[in-house]
């Protein structure tokens, strides 16, 4: 059976249940208060090699950060190669039960400051069943400025977690607005036959890869 198939079935199964126990202490754990966030400079970075591609869990576990303008998330980061040129930073994640991860990317320097951070709906549709997304994945292309000034990305996801389903799930444009992109509607909103969004999750399995630019 194949992987799009299976993930098929799994939507099939779960989409009528709500979130497992584990992602509920997860986001209760992320709303408390009394729960540590940790600065940028605070995270290891685990190294990535040029090209590659690596899975990773974002679990209650990981770190928690507090990001510019999206508030707290779990999170995972990572050390770019400092020798290779422009390339692309692909991260993507799947529906697990209790809902998608929608990754987010925040590009840091070499002092851990925010180059630019990517916005929740950057992901790119990849497989679909029903309407309802099971697979996204967000690329970032590291070029020019952005590349010689990047050393770090971290992954993340937008603190606004919400466990009901979301709205219906549109077609993004890209505007870039200081260090942060935003993305706004290429399309008329809430068209009848726009695909649903499925929840959104405060943790997931991830994978990032490093590519080279696309010719």
């Amino acid at each position: 059976m194949t992987r799009a198939l299976w993930a098929a079935l799994v939507v099939l199964l779960l989409a009528g249940c709500g979130p497992s126990e584990v992602e509920r202490r997860a986001v209760a754990a992320l709303r408390d208060p009394g729960t540590r966030v940790v600065r940028f400079s605070e995270l290891a970075y685990a190294p990535l090699a040029f090209p590659s591609r690596t899975a990773f869990d974002i679990d209650g576990a990981s770190p928690v950060v507090e990001i510019p303008l999206w508030g707290r998330s779990y999170a995972k980061g990572f050390a770019l190669p400092a020798s290779a040129g422009e390339m692309r930073v692909i991260i993507s994640s799947t529906y697990n039960g209790d809902g998608l991860f929608f990754a987010m990317l925040t590009v840091l320097d070499a002092e851990m400051r925010p180059l630019m951070t990517t916005e929740v709906n950057a992901a790119r549709q990849w497989e679909r069943w029903i309407g309802v997304p099971i697979q996204v994945e967000v690329p970032v292309l590291l070029a020019g400025d952005l590349r010689r000034q990047a050393r770090y990305v971290v992954v993340h996801t937008t603190g606004a977690v919400e466990l009901a389903e979301q709205e219906a799930f549109e077609p993004f444009q890209v505007t870039q607005r200081g260090p942060v992109i935003f993305f706004v509607p290429s399309v008329p909103p809430r068209e009848p036959t726009a695909p649903k969004r499925p929840r959104r999750a405060a943790i997931g399995s991830v994978v990032i890869e490093l590519a080279p630019p696309l010719i």
